[in-house]
């Protein structure tokens, strides 16, 4: 393989994700020679590329031709075979095995276009007003998945109602609207909770069957729990995230946008007649200072100015500035064609996807050089970023804390979290000057303009964010230092203890984050290192200061025999362990004096055990 080639296959081998999705290997020309899936990207794709070459002749001809390397991450194993499939019909890769029968992969058919619907599996669709929920891979577990919900939603399953009601109505599997046993309209919600379960988007039903497990395990009664248990893993698979086809649908551009500093990076995430075909990456630059609005504006409008052929949809997950202006130029651009705002259903997840696709081209656009390979941020930096509304992912944080005992020997400390990640190289300890007695809050305004002139001076990096233990006062403290700095542009927040709250500049209430939040904890475990080595910092000073007491309290030594007695031993109990001529060698200690010293330290030992 040619050195140039080599070297951007490995920049691109970096840079995969390990997350499921689907890769896509071209050639020099563009053409897509082989498509694949992978539960990991990373370590699948790297083994193409390894050291020891491939036993298969075809798969050494394959990466031999290959010139550039693509990903789509999906969101399951199960996602990444249906985009798969999606991809090798749509590209017909000469690499890929090619499956010359018809086989199609089932569908769960709701007939909601007749009065009593009635729900079944299919493997074809038909453009008969039906809705149909899937592609699924494992049919047993569809016929299986049914035939429980038919125990929770009993609807007919008959092709042609009977005069008189079946097997099922005995059964508990169908209301039996064949003897109108149930009206049009009840029978209808029965339908419609049916389909919002195939949808994904009725969990209240899952929790109801755990909370029922539970309550029959803790009653000992475990057969019953066990056929709930049962019930609740086949809803889950049933209920695993999938796109819901419709043959009436119109075409759509899922978009993903990631934002960071100057340069944002937009995904659009092209979905034809319900299935995912393609994904543009662009990128931005210029962004910094423009609200996210005003950014999705800019992209959507140049975007879609260079392009040939627009969708009917194009789905954003927030409002972007001048709606009425975009509205207009996208239906300027193609009759019909239409901005969507996704909140929720399978819009909300397609939309997470790409936002994921984004961030992770972001990644490789800021950390992709050529020199070294990309830096994957952790996922809590971005959550933390989204929650408090950061301009750019909060890679460096930096936490400050204050310790003291009853006022005395007041102390900081400093600690680094870069990417969710501690750098302990760059803790730093202080000892407060200016500040006398128990006074938190002008003790964290002098710690934290202490550290602020020394960034300021370059001897230190420019965090993305400092974070102050404790509430709205030491917030101040710390603000009003930065101030005095220059540096009141480094974002600042305080974490409160008690009630986990987060103090934010300009902000009256404190924020709260959920107990599961990455972000929450990320903060936390910056912060409570932090304490500890504060409290660690604090507690040897307290020692050290108790042992130079005593060493003080021996015959002949005043402070400047304590302080070469510490510095040569470091100690007390070194200086306990040292021989008469060992102490004689430090400065201003002659033998008579060490013999006096040694003494001391030894009698009060000895007496010590004769009263034990």
């Amino acid at each position: 393989m040619p050195s140039e080639r080599l070297e951007k296959i490995q920049r691109q081998l970096e840079a995969l994700p390990a997350l499921p999705g689907v890769y896509i290997m071209r050639s020099a020309v563009g053409r897509v020679l082989y498509v694949g899936k992978a539960k990991r990207l990373d370590h699948r794709v790297r083994s193409y590329f390894s050291s020891t070459p491939a036993e298969h002749p075809k798969v050494r001809t394959l990466v031999s031709h290959v010139t550039d390397l693509d990903y789509i991450v999906a969101g399951s194993e199960h996602e990444a075979l249906l985009l798969e499939l999606t991809l090798i019909k749509e590209h017909q890769p000469p690499y890929n095995i090619n499956l010359k029968d018809d086989k199609r992969y089932p569908y769960v058919m709701v007939t909601v276009q007749e009065t009593y619907p009635r729900v079944l599996m299919v493997r074809k669709l038909e453009d008969d007003g039906a809705r149909y929920f899937g592609p699924f891979t494992d049919v047993w577990e569809v016929r299986g998945a049914l035939k429980f919900l038919r125990t929770l939603f009993p609807v007919r399953s008959c092709v042609t109602m009977p005069a008189r009601a079946c097997l099922d109505f005995h059964i508990h599997r169908c209301v039996a609207p064949c003897e109108a046993r149930v009206g049009a309209d009840e029978y209808r919600r029965i339908v419609d909770d049916l389909c919002l379960v195939l949808q994904g988007r009725d969990t209240a039903l899952l929790e109801r069957l755990k909370s029922e497990m539970e309550a029959a395990s803790l009653g000992q009664e475990y057969e019953l729990a066990a056929s709930r248990r049962d019930l609740v893993r086949k809803l889950e698979a049933l209920l695993q995230k999938q796109r819901m086809v419709s043959l009436d649908s119109r075409d759509q551009d899922v978009l993903g946008l990631a934002i960071s500093g100057d340069r944002a990076v937009g995904v659009s995430m092209e979905v034809r007649a319900g299935k995912l075909l393609a994904k543009r990456t662009r990128e931005l630059r210029g962004v910094q200072g423009q609200g996210e609005a005003d950014i999705w504006s800019a992209w959507i409008a140049q975007y879609y100015a260079r392009m040939e052929a627009l969708p009917g949809e194009v789905v954003v997950p927030v409002e972007p500035a001048d709606r009425e202006v975009i509205d207009s130029f996208l239906e300027s651009r193609r009759k019909g064609s239409r901005l969507v705002v996704g909140k929720r259903g399978d819009r909300a997840a397609q939309l997470e996807n790409a936002r994921q696709n984004a961030t992770l081209a972001l990644e490789e656009s800021l950390h992709g050089s050529e020199a070294g390979a990309v830096v994957r941020i952790d996922s809590s930096v971005y959550e933390l970023q989204r929650a408090l509304a950061l301009p750019h992912p909060p890679v460096r944080i930096e936490g400050f804390d204050i310790s003291h005992f009853q006022g005395s020997e007041t102390v900081a400390s400093l600690v680094v979290l870069s990417n969710a990640r501690a750098k302990r190289s760059e803790y730093r300890r202080y000892r407060i000057r200016s500040v006398e007695g128990n006074n938190d809050f002008a003790s964290m305004g002098e710690v934290v303009k202490r550290r602020a002139l020394r960034i300021r001076s370059g001897e230190a990096q420019r965090p993305d964010l400092f974070l102050i233990d404790g509430g709205r006062g030491q917030l101040e403290s710390a603000l009003s230092a930065l101030r005095e700095a220059g540096l009141s542009d480094i974002p600042t927040i305080g974490l409160a203890k008690k009630l986990e709250e987060i103090y934010m500049p300009g902000r009256p209430d404190p924020l709260r984050l959920p107990r599961h939040s990455e972000a929450l904890r990320l903060l936390q475990r910056l912060r409570d290192e932090a304490h500890r080595f504060a409290v660690t910092y604090h507690r040897k000073l307290r020692l050290a200061r108790a042992h130079a007491s005593e060493i003080r309290n021996l015959p002949g030594v005043g402070p400047g025999r304590e302080r070469s007695l510490l510095v040569h031993f470091g100690s007390l109990e070194a200086l306990r362990g040292a021989e008469i001529s060992e102490i004689s060698k430090v400065p201003g200690i002659g033998a008579e004096l060490a013999r006096k010293i040694h003494v001391a330290l030894h009698s009060g030992q000895e007496a010590g055990k004769q009263t034990a």
